[in-house]
Order: C-alpha cells, then sequence, then structure tokens
C-alpha cells in the first residue's frame, strides 16, 4: 500500500486520531460533524495530490490548486488552527507508522505542504475578517480615500451619520460634501496628506443628506506610494454644541459675579460716608458736659457699631477687589513690624476688655511694607484668636527676624479642641466661621481670608498648626525686602 492509498483508505481512522488529540490537548474541547467533513475533505486533497506525484507533478503546481479550495478555519484563533493542523499530521504519521508505512521524503512535501497552505488560507482568512467586523462595527466613520479627493472605501457609520450611502459618497468628488466656507482649508490638508504629512486633528463641515451639516474631527494617515489614505473621523457636533453652550453659561455666570461683586463694592463705599456720621455724632456725644450717663452708653455703643461696621464694609470691599481680580492693593514703605502689633494689641484692649495679648519682641523688626495694611492683618489674626479660645487665657504673639524675612507667631489656646486637618485649607476661604456650638462670631467670616491675601500681596504666606497640647498657632512670615 502506498501512502496516498493510506490516507485515501483510512480516512477515517485518522480523523478518530486527530480528533483524539485535539480533546486531549484543548480539555472540554469537543469536536464537531462539521470539523469532522472539514478534516476528510483535506484528507481527500492531500491524498489527490500524492497521487498527482506518481506523475511527478511540480509542488508549486500542487500548492496553486489547494490554494483554490476554500479555506477551513477549525476554529477561530488562528494558533489553536495551527495546533490542530499539527495534530492532523500527527495522526496521519501514526496511522502510517502502525500500518508500516514510510512516507518518501516527496510524499511528506506534498503533506506538510498541504497543511502549510491550509494554516496561511486560514490565518489570512481570519485577519480578514477580524479587519472587516472593525471596519463595519466601529462607530467612528473609516474610509479610504484617493489624493485625487474620492471616496474609495467608507464603513456604514458615514450612513448613519451624514446619511449617504456607500455608492453617492464614492460617486462624487469629497468637496462636493464640505461645506463650502470649508473646501479651500480641507483640499489644502489633502494635499499635505498627499505629500506623505499624518494629520493628527483636522475639523471640516459635511453636508448631511437630509440638510445640514456635521461637524468631523479627522484624522489620517497617507500610503503614497499607493496614492491613497486611511483615515477616521469622529462626530464632534453635539461635543462643540455643548462646548460653546458651556462658554456662554460661564460668560453669563461670570458677569453675573462681577456685577454682583461691584454692587457690593460700591454699597460698601456709598455706606462709609454715613457711617462716619455716625461715629463721629457718637464720639461728640461722649465727650459733651452735661449729657446724661444713658446717652452716653449709648454712645458709646453707636460708636462701637459703626467702627465694627465699618471693619466689616472695609473687609467686603477687599474681598471685592481680589475677586475681581485686582487683588489687595499695597504701598510699600519702611516700618517696623514690632511697632505695628504693640499698637494693635493697644487698640484690642478697648474691644477685648479684660481679655490678655502678650508680644515678645525684641527691638525693632523693620521692613518694606505696607503698614496699614499689616496693621489690619496682625487685627484679623488677633481677632481670630481671641474668638477661638477660652476667655480666661492669653493670646501669644511673638516676633522673629530670620535673615531676609520676618516671622510673627500668634498662638492661642484652643476652644473645643485642635482644627481638624481636612478644615485647616477652609480656615482661609471667604465667610469661613469655624465650627463653634458655643459662642456666637460676629462678621462676615473674611478675617483669615483677606490677612492672607494681605499676606500674598506682600510675597508671604500664613501657615496653621493646630494640637490638643500647643493650641493653635498662625505662622505670617514676610520678606523684608
Amino acid at each position: 500500500m502506498t501512502f496516498a492509498a493510506l490516507v485515501r483508505e483510512r480516512q477515517d481512522e485518522i480523523v478518530r486520531r486527530w480528533e483524539a488529540r485535539v480533546e486531549r490537548a484543548v480539555p472540554g474541547t469537543t469536536v464537531t460533524d462539521e470539523q469532522r467533513r472539514q478534516v476528510t475533505r483535506l484528507l481527500e486533497r492531500i491524498a489527490d495530490g500524492l497521487r498527482d506525484q506518481t506523475a511527478r507533478e511540480a509542488p508549486s503546481t500542487y500548492q496553486a490548486t489547494a490554494r483554490r479550495y476554500m479555506s477551513i478555519p477549525l476554529v477561530g484563533d488562528s494558533r489553536r488552527a495551527i495546533q490542530d493542523y499539527v495534530l492532523l499530521r500527527d495522526a496521519v504519521f501514526d496511522v502510517a507508522e502502525e500500518a508500516g508505512i514510510a512516507p518518501a521524503y516527496r510524499d511528506l512535501r506534498v503533506l506538510l505542504d498541504a497543511i502549510a497552505s491550509e494554516i496561511t488560507a486560514d490565518a489570512l482568512t481570519l485577519a480578514e475578517s477580524e479587519r472587516e467586523l472593525f471596519f463595519r462595527t466601529i462607530p467612528d466613520l473609516l474610509c479610504v480615500a484617493s489624493f485625487d479627493g474620492y471616496f474609495l472605501r467608507v464603513n456604514p457609520s458615514f450612513n448613519r451619520v451624514l446619511g449617504w450611502t456607500d455608492e453617492e459618497l464614492r460617486s462624487r468628488p469629497i468637496r462636493d460634501f464640505v461645506h463650502p466656507d470649508d473646501r479651500e482649508s480641507t483640499l489644502r490638508e489633502i494635499a499635505k496628506i498627499a505629500g506623505g504629512a499624518f494629520t493628527l486633528r483636522f475639523e471640516n463641515r459635511y453636508l448631511v443628506k437630509g440638510g445640514g451639516y456635521r461637524l468631523l474631527a479627522w484624522a489620517a494617515s497617507p500610503v503614497v506610494e499607493s496614492g491613497f489614505m486611511y483615515a477616521v473621523a469622529r462626530d464632534v457636533t453635539e461635543t462643540r454644541r455643548y462646548e460653546k453652550e458651556r462658554e456662554e453659561t460661564l460668560a453669563a455666570l461670570q458677569h453675573a459675579a462681577e456685577f454682583r461683586e461691584r454692587f457690593v463694592g460700591i454699597v460698601a463705599h456709598d455706606l462709609r460716608t454715613p457711617l462716619a456720621s455716625i461715629s463721629t455724632g457718637s464720639q461728640l456725644l461722649m465727650r459733651m458736659e452735661g449729657v446724661p450717663e444713658r446717652v452716653t452708653r449709648v454712645a458709646q455703643r453707636l460708636n462701637v457699631t459703626a467702627l465694627r461696621t465699618s471693619k466689616m464694609i472695609g473687609d467686603l470691599m477687599d474681598f471685592t477687589r481680589v475677586r475681581l481680580g485686582s487683588g489687595i492693593p499695597i504701598e510699600r514703605s519702611p516700618a517696623d513690624l514690632a511697632a505695628i502689633v504693640r499698637q494693635v494689641v493697644d487698640e484690642t484692649d478697648s474691644v477685648y476688655p479684660g481679655r490678655s495679648v502678650q508680644l515678645s519682641a525684641e527691638g525693632s523688626v523693620p521692613g518694606r511694607w505696607d503698614g496699614d495694611r499689616l496693621a489690619q492683618l496682625v487685627g484679623n489674626l488677633v481677632k481670630n484668636a481671641l474668638d477661638y479660645s477660652p476667655l480666661d487665657s492669653p493670646v501669644r504673639i511673638r516676633l522673629l527676624r530670620e535673615e531676609d524675612e520676618a516671622r510673627m507667631e500668634v498662638r492661642n489656646r484652643n476652644l473645643e479642641g485642635p482644627i481638624p486637618p481636612t478644615q485647616v485649607r477652609e480656615l482661609f476661604e471667604p465667610f469661613y466661621k469655624g465650627a463653634s456650638r458655643t459662642r456666637k462670631r460676629e462678621g462676615l467670616g473674611l478675617g483669615l481670608y483677606i490677612a492672607n491675601e494681605i499676606a500674598k500681596a506682600h510675597g508671604g504666606t500664613i501657615d496653621v498648626t493646630s494640637d490638643a497640647r500647643e493650641g493653635t498657632c498662625l505662622s505670617v512670615r514676610l520678606p523684608t525686602g
């Protein structure tokens, strides 16, 4: 018996041997009837090729004949396909060995050539299938276009987005589908691609079959030697519309915010004149002789209220300046930080009678600063320390000179425990008043916010530490230059 006769006459046994090998190689795999029939047909073609060897037909002729058959993809994975064909080869060899038939070299050449042809055909079929599946299912618009401005192939997304059929898109130049205002730039872009350039982002408007235009964002890659390009587009019409609406909404909100802040600034500025009259009148009443004590007490309360309100108005005006982008204005001149702090401490005694503010400073602390603004900064920090500390505890201020900067520490005991780390950053947010439940806080909650802005205007910083043992410390660093 020849090797060719063995392959033809013992096909069923070879198929059984192959099936057993496949199921051992991949546990859980079940060979279907269709796969058995495909392998049987392949064995018949191999037997035909082996028989033709008797006429000494060249292998190249057999290869051409084998490739005319439809590919037989046994599995979807090309690696599995190769494995299945190798197992088929081994099954053929097993049967031949048991029959005592040794295939000649030319027989092996035909057998292996046939299996290699099937493996190649399967790989090509699988690759083409995957490419076609990708091309047809991807939601983006994919196309192949010639450098002379025609679509050669388009995927179904073109029809979904633009409404045109494949035939309609291929029958007319690309420029016919482009918005008239975008045609010149589109033709320039195609010319650049034809010269070998890659397009990473190009936008133009495409005509929709039912009317109107869609904005497409393109990327393209040229194949210069073949005269065409691969291109992909995404419909960004709605994205651009949302972005435009968002920009318009943000602009409107910004305009409203600026109007509100300007309005607050104007009102605050205009309130200063009547407040000044109230303050002047109350001070005049306090200095007059023969005024009933009750009137004097009322005048004192009016004066304190006017001063507090005036400070709130000043804070509002500073807040408005910062929010409108101009920041806290400062005018630098030679100043002594120690003298400024002493003045603030002296003024605090009249506003917080009975409270202790202790200053530790060794000599002067000179620098070029805005003295009035630093007095405002110190006053805000001291007020914050007094508001958030027990009534019987002192507030301690320490001044230090460190090379090219001055450092001031304002320390107080905690009223209700240390500040949680998650709230430290919130201290410098506008209108933040803390979370105290035992003491009502007066003011707008702008003190630390404005103090921080004054420090930044001088090129400085304010840091916060807070713990149960040492209390809370606000540390200010200011460049002296």
